[in-house]
């Protein structure tokens, strides 16, 4: 239900946002290459967000199906199924949610900046160019994911 949603789309988003930030620091470590910092942060807090997300979207898919809370939804597919059952779609999650928050956290800014330095668009229109953009890769390559996912929970 409602419950389960909520904490999805809240806690993975915060997920993202935290976890972009940790992974750019430590990547800045290494290299001072911005758009590689950039991109290679926003992929890992994807992808490190994708685990719990995946857990939250099964339990959410199971109570659409069956019914149950928070707790029992996923108490009763570990009964049933081990630590195993957990985890099903979760290498789709991962794909899903690397590629969804590189291009929110990664591509979108990337191409503002680029359409600001190259172009001299404002700041606002060059977002709005880049979130168009992102947004297309995005939909584009996650929307397989999403499906088999959801098929797989």
């Amino acid at each position: 239900g409602l419950p389960m949603a909520m904490l999805n789309l809240g806690g993975t988003t915060a997920l993202q946002f935290w976890f972009t930030g940790f992974f750019q620091k430590g990547i800045r470590k290494f290299s001072n290459n911005d758009a590689y910092v950039q991109m290679g942060g926003s992929f890992l807090g994807g992808l490190a967000s994708g685990i719990p997300c995946s857990i939250w979207e099964l339990t959410m898919i199971q109570q659409q199906r069956f019914g149950g809370s928070i707790i029992s939804a996923p108490s009763r597919i570990f009964s049933q199924y081990g630590l195993h059952g957990l985890f099903r779609g979760l290498a789709m999650t991962l794909g899903r949610e690397s590629i969804f928050t590189l291009s929110m956290l990664g591509i979108t800014p990337a191409i503002q900046k680029e359409l600001v330095e190259r172009s001299g668009l404002d700041s606002s229109s060059a977002l709005a160019g880049g979130a168009l953009s992102g947004a297309i890769f995005a939909a584009t390559i996650t929307h397989p994911l999403d499906t088999i996912k959801t098929c797989l929970q």
